[in-house]
């Protein structure tokens, strides 16, 4: 099986998702994470690699081999480039081809992601950059502890319309970018397929849970509090609550086709994901 690709940051949902799509289509990937016990649950007879961006001393072993690169960012690292540009650079010296990275919608010239894309850009080997949109999973997670409880979304978005994309989408999609090798160079914005404001959601939630579901706009002081008290973290908190600040702004609601040229069909509807994942909302 083909071990020439690499995924890095592979603990992460993401990141193991698309460690799942491309073991669907017969081939394997070496999976790249600091805790190497856990990335050995997805990596079934796949080889797995210890590797600290934060160490230049483990890329070396790492990048043996290796000729395409999935990297997973690290978001809330203050020094993005710092961690980007030592191993792009010896990336590069060992022979890797390709790397498929990570930007964000709405992104302002200082953006850590912005600066990690332009090392992308001008590192010398082919590049994919893919700017995701909100994920309808992350959606799920800040919400459905409301939904359950009291019928409700709580959501510092305003009326904001954001065109959710499920990762599952984007997962299969950069697979198929690793393995065919024909997106070199471009950049991709991969959203869902409708943009939807938050009474819309609730509206297809009342359906799909068969319960009066309603959307209350709540301030960032509130957010905090509400997600404080449910056991996040202060960083996971401040970069929730950063994702639907952006899409407040309406920066969040454009619908692209990018996700659904790549994958050669029509992205998941939030209907269906709502389906899916039913009993989460209940």
């Amino acid at each position: 099986m083909n071990t020439t690709i690499m995924v890095t940051e592979s603990t992460g949902p993401l990141e193991k998702e698309i460690i799942k799509q491309i073991h669907k289509t017969g081939n394997c990937v070496k999976i790249a994470a600091i805790d190497t016990t856990e990335a050995s649950l997805t990596a079934g007879e796949c080889p797995v690699a210890f590797l600290d961006l934060a160490d230049p001393g483990t890329y070396q072993r790492a990048l043996i081999d290796v000729k395409s690169v999935f990297l997973g960012l690290p978001m809330n690292h203050p020094g993005l480039q710092d961690l980007l540009l030592p191993f792009i650079e010896t990336a590069r010296i060992y022979g890797v081809e390709h790397i498929v990275g990570m930007g964000t919608m709405g992104e302002t010239d200082d953006s850590p992601l912005l600066i990690a894309e332009r090392c992308m850009q001008n590192c010398g080997i082919s590049y994919t950059i893919i700017r995701p949109n909100i994920y309808m999973q992350h959606f799920r997670e800040i919400t459905c502890e409301g939904v359950r409880r009291d019928s409700t979304i709580y959501l510092p978005a305003g009326g904001a319309k954001i065109s959710l994309v499920d990762f599952r989408d984007i997962a299969e999609a950069v697979a198929k970018i690793l393995l065919n090798g024909q997106h070199s160079n471009r950049i991709y914005f991969f959203t869902g397929a409708q943009a939807l404001d938050p009474y819309a959601i609730a509206a297809i939630l009342s359906t799909i849970t068969g319960k009066k579901i309603i959307y209350e706009p709540v301030n960032h002081n509130r957010e905090w509090k509400i997600l404080l008290g449910r056991g996040w973290k202060a960083v996971d908190i401040e970069l929730a609550i950063g994702l639907y600040e952006i899409a407040r702004h309406g920066w969040c609601e454009r619908v692209s086709t990018d996700l659904e040229k790549v994958l050669g069909r029509e992205p998941v509807l939030f209907e269906q994901f709502a389906r899916d994942f039913r009993d989460e909302w209940c």
